[in-house]
C-alpha cells in the first residue's frame, strides 16, 4: 500500500481532524487486575512467563549524567540479562536520549535488541509542536528504531484532549489516529478469514505509515517517525 510522505505543515493541518477516546472503566480495570493477582501459576509456566516478560522489557537510562560508557553497559545487560546457562532471552530494547542513539546502535549491533529514544520534549512534553517534531526527526536520523512519545500532560489534565490528540496525529504520516473498529479490527478479521489463506508468517503493521523496515540502513525519510504501532500477526 502506498503511503504519501507529508510535509510538516500538512502533518500539522491533518492533526486537527483527529480524535482520541479517553474514557476508561476504572471498576472493570481494577477487577480484571485483581483477578490476575489471585491466579495460581505452576513453576514451569511461571518461569516461561518471566522469560517472556524479560524479552518484552526496555532497559532505560535517562539521566543528565548519561555517557556512552553507561549506555554500553546498559546494552550489554539488555543483550544478556543473566548468565547464559539460565537461558534468559535478550530484552526487547534499550531506551536513551536522542543524542546517545548512535552510540547505542553501535553497542547492540549484531543482536536483536532495538534502540528506542525518548522524544517530543521528554520528560515534560511542554514545548511547541514544531520543536517536538524536530526532536523526533533527530532521533530518527541518528538511527532510532522506536520513539517513546511524551504527551502534554498539562493539556490532558486540563481537559484539552483535542490538543493531545492533534500532537499524536502529527507524528503519523496519514495525519490521524487509527480507530480500532475502522482501521485495526478489519485487518484482524481479514487474517481470520479464508481470504488470507496465502498470507503466512507475516506481521502487518497497522500504524498509518509509522513503521519503516530497516535493513542496516538509515531511515529513508525523517518525515516518517519510528514509533512501532500495533501489529497484527497472521
Amino acid at each position: 500500500m502506498k503511503t504519501d510522505v507529508l510535509t510538516l505543515p500538512a502533518l500539522e493541518s491533518r492533526a486537527a481532524s483527529a480524535a482520541i477516546p479517553h474514557t476508561i472503566d476504572q471498576v472493570m480495570a481494577e477487577e480484571r487486575a485483581a483477578a490476575f493477582a489471585k491466579r495460581s501459576i505452576k513453576t514451569s509456566a511461571k518461569l516461561a512467563g518471566l522469560k517472556l516478560a524479560v524479552s518484552m522489557m526496555d532497559l532505560t537510562t535517562l539521566e543528565g549524567k548519561d555517557t556512552p560508557g553507561k549506555v554500553a553497559y546498559l546494552c550489554r545487560k539488555a543483550i544478556q540479562p543473566l548468565d547464559a546457562r539460565y537461558g534468559v532471552p535478550s530484552c526487547a530494547a534499550v531506551c536513551v536520549y536522542p543524542n546517545l542513539v548512535r552510540a547505542a546502535k553501535l553497542f547492540v549491533r549484531g543482536s536483536e535488541v532495538r534502540v528506542a529514544a525518548v522524544a517530543t520534549a521528554f520528560p515534560s512534553g511542554q514545548m511547541p509542536l514544531s520543536v517536538k517534531l524536530e526532536d523526533t526527526r533527530l532521533a530518527i536520523e541518528e538511527g532510532a528504531d522506536e520513539i517513546d512519545m511524551v504527551i502534554d500532560r498539562g493539556a490532558f489534565l486540563a481537559g484539552d484532549y483535542d490538543k493531545v490528540a492533534d500532537e499524536i496525529a502529527a507524528m503519523i504520516p496519514l495525519g490521524r489516529i487509527g480507530l480500532p473498529e475502522d482501521d485495526i479490527g478489519p485487518v484482524a478479521v481479514f487474517l481470520a478469514t479464508n481470504d488470507s489463506r496465502y498470507v503466512t508468517g507475516a506481521t502487518i503493521p497497522v500504524d498509518g505509515g509509522l513503521h519503516l523496515p530497516r535493513v542496516n540502513t538509515k531511515p529513508r525519510d525523517p518525515a516518517f517517525f519510528a514509533a512501532d504501532a500495533p501489529e497484527v500477526s497472521s
